[in-house]
């Protein structure tokens, strides 16, 4: 009896996966939205644009999901949701104020402004990040502005993907998940749950170090606070930027277009939600004739997870994460002096990364072949993605989608004791402190690092082969302000207050 209760649930586990990872099967993209379905080796073009005698933009925001037969059931310009033909669903246009709304002339013009999250029985998560009128009024055109406009919303809305005779219908609106907070517009992402049912959603702050946390489970979504990437951020522009996870959901990228030439990297434990293991990484800077091309504009990871692409405004450059190398694929790709410049990446299913561009204005996508590959091997290819059936339209830039395909992994804790013994695996005391703290940790030969509110590292403390008093650590604070720390233990984060 056990083995056959055991095979079910392979049975059901494995079936659930292989329908999940047909959710990314066609990607629809550019004005008018092109469909493109993608199998290993080939790609097939539909006939028509799936809008409805409209000239929708897919260019920017754009998102979609398919059904588990692959086809594209629902899509979004990142502030309505339409069905396969183009139509908005039931409630589902004008996911915003209508002051932001037309702000935005109807759809959402920055980068990865929101993606589907899809759970059991045909429901879906939308989860977009606008702006309410007091932000656009006062930072974004008033006294406050400084050359940036940040979102101050991030919100969802639930979809319930065949309702309205298998259309699909929009059950819940708008509920906030951020609110009066300064927010990227771009680099949020989502990866899948080691349980393989469950989402972790992340968003970038600006103009600081926050990245904002969420569990999105099947009935609900919960805030789980704030992760500090150690690095101060501002940059001088906040204009589009991409977040992206590889392939199994262990490590993170992200970068803005902020002249810094920045890249930032994590890795990722998907079954707590953490990030760990962080590093700041410097972006080669291009010549482009006289000019200087700094700015990061995207990013995406090979498949094989071995290597880091980076878009810049007229170069894609590859990174070797394991030997930390630069590789140079591709420098400006035309001579006209219209050039439409590299912007956002993904790998679809036919498992070649695509490369789209600024604003919507190139006919083509250029293509990386063999992202697996390093250096010239990775058989960049020029403009090579064109759909035949393109008359009036572009193709312009890859759908905002996270991994659909990734599977379950195995998670521990599994009980209710040993959750109580990881919660218990690094303890702080006194805390508050003015003098010092004492720091119980069983990860002993870990280095201990204390960051301040702004994420700098303050003190570090070297691993102790041969901890005495069963792993205990004294650190000195009283040279240190008043004021919150945060204790970076490995994966483990305690925050410290200091008198």
């Amino acid at each position: 009896m056990n083995k056959i209760i055991l095979t079910l649930i392979i049975t059901v586990t494995f079936f659930s996966s292989f329908a999940q990872s047909f959710y990314g099967k066609s990607w629809i993209v550019g004005l008018g939205g092109f469909n493109a379905k993608y199998s290993i080796n080939y790609i097939v073009f539909d006939t028509n644009n799936v809008s409805n005698n409209t000239l929708k933009p897919f260019w920017e925001g754009n998102a979609n999901i398919c059904d588990t037969n692959g086809n594209v059931h629902l899509m979004s310009d990142g502030l309505n949701i339409y069905d396969k033909h183009g139509f908005a669903i039931e409630d589902g246009d004008t996911l915003c104020s209508e002051y932001f709304y037309l702000n935005q002339n109807g759809y959402a013009h920055y980068d990865q402004a929101g993606f589907f999250l899809p759970m059991d029985s045909g429901k879906c998560y939308f989860v977009n990040v606008v702006s309410t009128e007091k932000n656009i009024d006062s930072v974004w055109y008033g006294p406050q502005n400084n050359g940036k406009s940040s979102m101050d919303v991030l919100q969802y809305s639930i979809v319930d993907m065949y309702g309205n005779g298998g259309v699909g219908k929009v059950t819940k609106r708008t509920i906030p998940l951020l609110e009066n907070v300064k927010i990227s517009k771009a680099q949020m992402m989502a990866c899948r749950h080691g349980n393989g049912k469950d989402w972790w959603l992340l968003k970038k702050a600006l103009d600081s170090n926050h990245v904002y946390t969420f569990l999105v489970t099947q009935d609900s979504i919960y805030n789980k606070g704030i992760q500090r990437m150690p690095f101060a951020q501002n940059g001088k522009t906040d204009y589009y930027g991409q977040m992206m996870f590889n392939s199994d959901g262990t490590q993170i990228a992200t970068t803005q277009i902020d002249w810094l030439g920045q890249v930032y990297l994590a890795d990722f434990d998907r079954c707590y939600g953490t990030l760990s293991n962080y590093k700041q990484i410097s972006v080669p800077t291009q010549t482009l004739g006289s000019e200087i091309d700094s700015t990061t504009t995207g990013l995406c990871f090979s498949p094989n997870n071995k290597f880091l692409y980076v878009s810049k405004y007229a170069h894609i450059l590859q990174y070797d994460l394991q030997n930390k190398s630069w590789y140079k694929v591709s420098g400006i790709d035309t001579t006209d002096t219209f050039f439409a410049g590299y912007h956002l990446m993904n790998v679809a299913q036919d498992g070649k990364l695509y490369i789209g561009n600024w604003h919507g204005i190139s006919l083509q996508m250029s293509v990386i072949d063999n992202p697996d590959g390093a250096g010239a091997s990775c058989n960049f290819c020029r403009k090579c993605f064109r759909s035949p059936k393109i008359v009036d339209g572009w193709l312009s830039n890859p759908p905002c989608m996270p991994n659909y395909s990734l599977g379950a992994k195995t998670c521990y804790p599994q009980s209710n004791e040993e959750l109580i013994m990881k919660n218990e695996e690094l303890v702080v005391y006194p805390n508050p402190a003015s003098t010092k703290i004492v720091v119980r940790c069983q990860m002993s030969d870990i280095r201990k690092e204390l960051y301040n509110s702004i994420g700098q590292l303050v003190l570090s403390i070297p691993p102790t082969p041969s901890p005495s008093k069963g792993g205990e650590v004294e650190i000195d604070v009283h040279n240190l302000s008043r004021g919150i720390y945060y204790l970076k233990v490995g994966n483990l984060t305690k925050k410290v207050v200091v008198e």
